[in-house]
């Protein structure tokens, strides 16, 4: 439990005093605009030189954090001159975001411009509450919380709080044109439709719809998947090798023809996964086939990372530990996924979902 919890019960946190980035908190990463790798910073030292603080509690495979990347490179951009300093905190959530090779080449190929702080003990998330992927909080001179948000849709409102700290500061600033009105591609108004929630497919928070259920860090061949019209939302139902560890399932099989496969029963319009591959198999990368409602689907609606071969077949190319994305639709609707792996070097984390029509 957070100090703020224990005084005050509560975990959003506006009005009250920010604490300060404890000292030696891990590894700082990113470039600011100098291009110079940012030095480890504290709230008080900003503020006594007039600076608005943004905190950003994000992780690189997380889904929501990456919508808000866009919005964030462009206040750091627009705002920063103004006295506005981001602030990236990156809490990872699986292993292969403490790797700081991973997140900074994620920070390098995203061109990411703000301060990045990895907190790989989780000291930041626990001093703040935190309990999900993103939050930002605005943080006044004063040292006092003005703006606290979890998760997305919140751009405009976020923005608005950013400007109207900045003419405090500085009653004569001359505001630019607002990034949430530049960038259309997100919407603030928009309808939301129950999606299927993000599915873990490791043993500590995953759900297996087969009858023999998860055999913890221990392979194990499935050979019964349950007819489609017991499937239940959400559930992982697996044919083949299997090894399940506490945060992501392994193929542990090679296989030169799709026999193995994961089935997932969703709703919602888009489809994302994270997967990941076994540093120690020495395999640089592998290929897995995907289907959408028991076909390939169509190139329309195929997510940016799908790709098709000769036969027309849809798949991933998994090089590096991140998020996947799958389909893109234009209806809101249940689907069945299924992947079929090759390799047992390939390790499955976690399936997001959308549920957002604009």
């Amino acid at each position: 439990m957070s100090i703020f919890e224990k005084l005050f019960g509560e975990k959003n946190l506006v009005g009250k005093s920010c604490p300060e980035i404890p000292e030696g908190i891990g590894l700082w990463l990113g470039l600011n605009n100098d291009g110079v790798i940012s030095q480890p910073l504290k709230i008080k030292d900003l503020r006594a030189v007039g600076k608005a603080v943004l905190l950003d509690f994000w992780a690189y495979s997380d889904v929501n954090s990456l919508q808000d990347l866009p919005y964030l490179k462009r206040w750091q951009e627009k705002y920063f001159p103004l006295g506005l300093v981001v602030i990236g905190i990156h809490t990872p959530e699986f292993d292969f975001e403490a790797d700081p090779r991973n997140v900074e080449n994620f920070i390098k190929k995203e061109g990411i411009t703000y301060p990045v702080v990895l907190d790989l003990d989780r000291r930041m998330w626990n001093l703040f509450a935190n309990d999900t992927w993103p939050r930002m909080l605005l943080v006044d001179t004063k040292g006092k919380i003005r703006y606290d948000h979890r998760g997305g849709d919140h751009y405009l409102e976020a923005e608005t709080k950013i400007q109207g700290l900045l003419k405090e500061i500085n009653s004569k600033v001359d505001l630019p044109k607002m990034a949430a009105e530049e960038l259309d591609h997100i919407k603030e108004v928009a309808v939301h439709y129950p999606q299927t929630q993000k599915t873990y497919c490791g043993y500590q928070k995953g759900k297996i719809g087969n009858q023999e259920g998860y055999f913890k860090d221990t392979f194990h061949v499935y050979d019964k998947v349950p007819p489609k019209d017991s499937f239940k939302d959400g559930h992982l139902y697996l044919n083949g090798g299997w090894i399940a560890k506490a945060d992501y399932l392994q193929h542990a099989v090679n296989n030169r023809d799709p026999i193995d496969f994961l089935i997932l029963p969703f709703r919602g319009l888009a489809a994302n996964v994270v997967l990941g591959l076994d540093e120690t198999k020495g395999v640089g990368e592998t290929k897995i086939y995907v289907a959408l409602d028991d076909a390939p689907p169509a190139k329309e609606v195929a997510g940016k990372d799908m790709l098709f071969d000769e036969s027309g077949w849809s798949y991933l190319l998994v090089k590096e530990p991140r998020l996947y994305e799958l389909f893109k639709t234009k209806e809101f609707a249940d689907h069945l996924l299924k992947i079929y792996p090759f390799s047992d070097a390939l390790q499955i984390y976690a399936f997001s979902f959308v549920g957002r029509v604009e």
